[in-house]
């Protein structure tokens, strides 16, 4: 329950998210087709998203697609230590094909799209982190 209060609202992930600085959920809480208008940051390049909750289990799984396609997923389940333990899994489907137009932006802004996903595969671990931290330091 913890860790799901943690990733389970969109407007919570400036709180482990390393490039995202601001999410407004717009209809309140989380829930399948909650849209979202995002602002994400990395070094000196700032750029707004908006999303979309594709997938929304309470407690188990939230998938929230971007409007470049991309669909972030992280799903839960008890962890290996039993009861009370949780893992989780986050991690990114990219489609195949991604609109010209957000090739150019992210080849221009990051130095291509190699470089942006490995930056974003480290900010995956990144969160990962984050979120543990804040669950322990919440469980106190």
């Amino acid at each position: 329950a913890t860790v799901w209060g943690i990733v389970g609202e969109v407007e919570n992930a400036p709180k482990w998210a390393p490039t995202t600085l601001k999410v407004r959920a717009l209809g309140g809480r989380t829930k399948n087709g909650t849209l979202s208008v995002n602002l994400n940051k990395q070094g000196l390049i700032f750029w707004p998203t908006t999303s979309k909750v594709v997938d929304y289990v309470p407690g188990e799984r939230l998938s929230n697609k971007a409007i470049n396609g991309t669909e972030w997923v992280f799903e839960l389940s008890e962890g290996a230590g039993g009861p009370g333990t949780t893992t989780l899994k986050q991690y990114r489907h990219t489609p195949a094909s991604v609109d010209k137009f957000y090739k150019d932006i992210v080849s221009k802004a990051t130095g291509g799209e190699d470089k942006m996903s490995e930056s974003l595969g480290k900010g995956v671990s990144a969160s990962l982190k984050r979120i543990k931290a804040l669950a322990e330091q919440q469980a106190g």
